[in-house]
């Protein structure tokens, strides 16, 4: 089974994240450069200081290091009160059971810039970002059509009025930073890796050559952090209670309690073993070492009392010194087999339908696309990004199903940021400060004189 195909074209990316040169040159007009990394799932944004602008600082200044606001790419609204929540507000509201989401990317394409500017402005309104007089540098989702990337210019230039612009890939940004973060490391020292982003929307396999993107062999799967929430909400509904309406609950307890396994066929033997003792029951450590094998348990919110679960015998239970102070009425969501189950989906996707190469066979089938000459050094440096690498195990089943389909005699490699959810945002902020951004961006003057059509051609898809 093969993963989907991107890009028809044999040629490579034209775009050089590594080191100055190229690109225009038009975009380092403006004292900072807002830097926003799109996700589907959460909005990463920021304003950082612009090297090339007199009354910018140079990367030298302890004050251009600046951290980003992570708040969710969605506005949400009450199903009683009628009441709109937008992006961060949504963190405001304890009663999340009653929400209903709305979120301006699909499949990890921009489809509503309306939507999207709501949440851009109230972050620019907090963070008293004025956009004309500012740079944006924005990521978007490889091989965005070409309609897809005229409503982001149209939202940039038309709408907000930014000096400059440049289009990122997350995968670009994220090696960018992990090569000048990790100068040491063979990653940074080889001309040629392998970026696996595994989100929310989506998972892509990127290879690169001499610091280019190799579009001819990028590999998509259909699966991401989005599949595997719903896929959750359902089998608990199934097994358990209806959890269809609480979204944001599930994925809270997935990304929680849920872990990749490494010996998939073991540990779903390991979750038949018989509980014992009384309302406590194993634990969250994926080693299976409990008395009741991989299961354990969640207790679920009221929304009187409380707003927020936690997991049963763990550090943020209140009873885990004496478990007979617990209360008897307590909702407790039992979570056996879908702890691995669910990660499982990425490795693979037909397991629910899904008729397309997990992750690591992706990986492995977008290197074996590229020149045989360059196979080693892509092997020995896989970099993993995106919130859905989070997962525990996540970096050791890759290295494993890799080594089993690599040659021996390569060597294999699999390295992860420190924050796989804000590498991309990192990275673009050293693209920043390091003066590469004035290169690759084009102005609004650009723009105007030259058209959207123009522009798109300055980024390869």
């Amino acid at each position: 089974m093969r993963a989907r195909a991107r890009g028809g074209s044999t040629s490579s990316s034209a775009i050089v994240i590594g080191g100055g040169g190229g690109g225009s040159g038009g975009g380092g007009a403006g004292p900072g450069v807002v830097v926003i990394d799109n996700g589907g799932y959460t909005c990463k944004i920021g304003c950082v200081p612009n090297p090339t602008s007199p009354t910018g600082t140079g990367t030298d200044d302890a004050s251009s290091y600046v951290t980003p606001r992570i708040v969710p790419n969605a506005v949400a609204k009450h199903k009683k009160d009628h009441q709109n929540y937008v992006a961060s507000e949504i963190y405001e509201c304890n009663d999340t059971f009653n929400l209903l989401f709305k979120r301006p990317l699909d499949k990890g394409y921009l489809v509503d810039i309306d939507l999207q500017k709501q949440i851009w402005d109230s972050e620019f309104s907090i963070q008293q970002i004025t956009p004309n007089q500012c740079g944006l540098l924005v990521t978007e989702a490889p091989f965005a059509p070409n309609n897809v990337r005229n409503l982001m210019l149209q939202l940039v230039f038309e709408i907000y009025g930014f000096e400059s612009l440049y289009l990122a890939k997350p995968a670009e940004m994220a090696a960018f930073g992990y090569r000048i973060n990790n100068p040491s490391s063979s990653f940074a020292k080889s001309p040629c890796y392998t970026v696996v982003d595994c989100g929310f929307s989506f998972t892509h396999t990127t290879p690169f050559f001499d610091n280019i993107k190799l579009n001819y062999a990028v590999k998509r799967v259909d699966v991401g952090g989005k599949v595997l929430t719903n896929y959750l909400k359902e089998t608990i509904s199934f097994r358990q209670w209806n959890m269809m309406e609480e979204t944001t609950l599930i994925n809270t307890v997935k990304e929680g309690l849920c872990f990749v396994s490494s010996d998939f066929v073991s540990d779903m033997k390991l979750c038949k073993r018989p509980r014992t003792g009384g309302i406590s029951w194993g634990s969250t450590d994926p080693s299976g070492a409990s008395a009741g094998g991989l299961s354990c348990g969640y207790v679920l919110p009221n929304y009187k009392t409380t707003s927020t679960g936690y997991t049963l015998d763990g550090e943020r239970d209140p009873h885990r010194l004496d478990p007979t102070s617990r209360p008897k009425d307590l909702q407790i969501l039992k979570m056996g087999n879908e702890r691995i189950v669910v990660p499982e989906i990425l490795f693979s996707p037909s397991d629910i339908g899904i008729e397309q190469a997990g992750v690591s066979e992706a990986t492995v089938q977008a290197i074996n696309e590229c020149h045989p000459h360059t196979h080693p050094s892509l092997y020995s440096n896989v970099l993993l990004i995106g919130g859905s690498s989070k997962f525990r195990g996540f970096q050791q089943r890759m290295f494993k199903d890799i080594r089993a389909s690599a040659p021996d005699q390569f060597n294999v490699n699999i390295f992860a940021p420190p924050n796989p959810i804000t590498c991309a945002w990192d990275g673009a902020s050293s693209f920043v400060t390091s003066g590469n951004y004035a290169q690759h961006a084009v102005s609004l003057t650009d723009y105007h004189e030259m058209g959207a059509n123009y522009l798109l051609h300055q980024w390869v898809p």
